[in-house]
């Protein structure tokens, strides 16, 4: 399976690595409830500043229809 290791420094930087399949089968880690919104239907603001890193800057919203 392919993994990201944090690679150490001040800037978020990772690397790709190989971990046997048999170190993470069957290990589950849940989403806090912090980062799910009330509706259960998406993520709240808190999640998106901690996986900022990964995800980079958020785009424009282009269209909305609502």
């Amino acid at each position: 399976m392919v993994g990201f290791e944090r690679e150490p420094g001040d800037g978020y930087r990772v690397r790709t690595v190989l971990t046997p399949l048999e170190q993470v089968m069957l290990d589950e880690r849940c989403v806090p409830d912090a980062f799910i919104n009330e509706r259960g239907n998406g993520v709240t603001e808190a999640f998106l500043s901690w996986c900022r890193p990964l995800i980079g800057p958020a785009l424009p919203r282009l269209v909305s229809f609502v």
